[in-house]
């Protein structure tokens, strides 16, 4: 799928108060976008390939809809258009500037892992609860924008199973495909819950004020579906371990099967290869090791290690 491509200089003309932007400063590493900041104040969005765009389109639906209902903030975001080289209006997306960085593992060290747990489990508790008549008019609202995230779960895993199966003479590729399919026995019975999820709920896309010590927003909502809840808790398990699930479930206290925490385990162990079956469009190199797979984004310049357990 080709790129966009456009003259960065355009960014300056973009509504921003009365003020000429002076600074646009390029934050490499992203996915499927690339990020500007204008100034040190506001961060821009520019989709990679129309597929993206469409997932900002989501992005602004969802947002605007739910930032009230949660108790962790969302940015205010604004979507404005900019010219491609080859003459296309590219859709972007303009961001408040929340305080905070990503979340690291240095932020979830002695108390501050149960608070910052706690703080998560009790966010998904209101995002996977929301009113009914509010869930309605998002299925309304996205049901037309199509970022081909629109698979079910259990078609979301069998088309990475699907993906990997086709790599399997690669070195260490079967060894992937025998654990998800160990993972794939319990998860076949999902269950048919289903409620509003994030869709990306990982570290990358929650925000850490170092200064306060506390989560200061969730971004990146272009993944937004209705899944099984279990999917928002699978990314935070890989990363951080279950002792840190045990916490977000304590905080959570939605009514759940008995064998919600062992799925959302299983789930888990799919992340790094959901991971590479997402970055399936995308040039890049990858090289299959037995206890990690190591990804380089040759456009975007980001590396990435997954590890496998």
């Amino acid at each position: 799928m080709s790129s966009y491509e456009f003259n960065v200089t355009q960014l300056r003309d973009l509504p921003f108060g009365d003020k000429n932007i002076k600074i646009i400063t390029e934050k490499k590493g992203g996915w499927d976008s690339r990020f500007f900041i204008l100034d040190g104040k506001v961060a821009v969005k520019v989709p990679r390939n129309i597929t993206v765009q469409h997932s900002i389109i989501k992005e602004k639906i969802v947002t605007d809809l739910l930032r009230k209902e949660l108790p962790l903030p969302i940015p205010d975001m604004n979507l404005a258009e900019i010219d491609s080289i080859d003459g296309n209006k590219i859709i972007i997306v303009i961001y408040e500037m929340l305080p905070g960085i990503e979340l690291q593992n240095i932020h979830i060290i002695g108390e501050n892992k149960i608070k910052t747990s706690k703080s998560l489990g009790l966010f998904l508790q209101k995002l996977h609860n929301i009113p009914d008549e509010l869930a309605q008019i998002l299925r309304s609202g996205i049901s037309n924008v199509n970022n081909e995230r629109n698979e079910t779960d259990l078609e979301l895993l069998n088309s990475v199973l699907e993906y990997f199966e086709e790599m399997r003479n690669k070195t260490n590729v079967s060894s992937y495909i025998e654990i998800m399919r160990t993972s794939m026995g319990s998860l076949k019975q999902m269950g048919t819950k289903i409620v509003p999820c994030h869709g990306d709920f990982m570290s990358n896309n929650i925000l850490y004020n170092e200064i306060e010590g506390k989560i200061s927003g969730i971004i990146d909502w272009g993944d937004f579906s209705f899944r099984n809840p279990i999917y928002d808790f699978a990314g935070l398990t890989y990363e951080f371990g279950e002792e840190f699930l045990d916490s977000m479930l304590a905080a959570y206290a939605s009514n759940t099967s008995p064998d919600f925490r062992e799925k959302i385990v299983k789930l888990s162990r799919f992340v790094p290869f959901i991971t590479v079956y997402f970055s399936r469009h995308m040039k890049k190199k990858i090289r299959f090791e037995k206890k990690y797979i190591k990804i380089e984004l040759l456009e975007s310049g980001r590396n990435q290690i997954l590890h496998v357990r």
